[in-house]
Formats: structure tokens, sequence, C-alpha cells
């Protein structure tokens, strides 16, 4: 293995990975959702359901609003029930929840080294105040 070339596998695309984002956490959020919003093709207005809204604004599609609620049930309980994978399968191969779920976790701990650490935006970074309603 020393030496040989570690090929990633991507299951999840770009508009999967900023659905998952933390609600109303600025960093990383917003600077991953600007980051993502244009190769995952985020209208604004999703953009600002992910910065300020949720899962049944009127922008989201069956399959997007379960992934924010995954994402939501991991930020507030960190957990999923038993109701929520079943809906998640429904869109997602078993790789892809794993990826999912893997994504977050590190969004998570991305969320919390930055702002522990009072990390500064990036300069030229986008903020929430970017995509107020």
């Amino acid at each position: 293995m020393v030496g040989e070339e570690v090929t990633t596998v991507r299951v999840v695309d770009d508009r999967e990975r900023a659905q998952l984002l933390e609600p109303g956490v600025e960093q990383p959020g917003v600077g991953l959702v600007a980051t993502y919003g244009g190769a995952a093709d985020l209208t604004r207005e999703q953009i600002v359901s992910l910065t300020t809204g949720g899962p049944d604004d009127p922008c989201w599609t069956e399959a997007e609003a379960t992934l924010i609620r995954f994402a939501d049930a991991l930020h507030h309980e960190a957990t999923v029930d038993d109701l929520l994978w079943s809906t998640l399968r429904e869109h997602h191969s078993e790789e892809a929840v794993l990826e999912l779920l893997l994504l977050a976790g590190f969004y998570r701990t991305t969320s919390y080294l930055v702002n522990a650490l009072s990390l500064p935006l990036e300069p030229g970074a986008a903020s929430f105040a970017d995509y107020a309603g």
C-alpha cells in the first residue's frame, strides 16, 4: 500500500453535500454553500433556505427535503430514527448513506474547530448577510 496511489470514489454529488450543512451555523456553512452552490446548481432561494429555512420550503424536492431532515436530525439529536433511515434509503444507496453520514460528521467537526477558535471568514467568503431573505 505504501507508495500506491489512493483513489477516492465519491458517491454523493456536490448538491447533496451542500444540503448536509448545519442550519444556522455560518462557518463553515455559508462558505461551503457558496463553494458548492455553483457546482451544485443551487438557486439563491435554495441557498437562503439552507441558511435560514428548512426542508419544508417549497424549493426542495422530496429527496432533497429528506436529506435536509437527515442533516437536521444529526445536528439536533445525533441520531436518525427508523422512519427517516427508511425514507433516506428510498433515495440513496447504502454507500451514499454512509458517505452522507461521514460528511455530516466532518462538517460538524469543522464547525466546532472554526467557531471555537473564532476563526474569521476568509477574505471574500460569503456570509449569512449575503443571503438575507
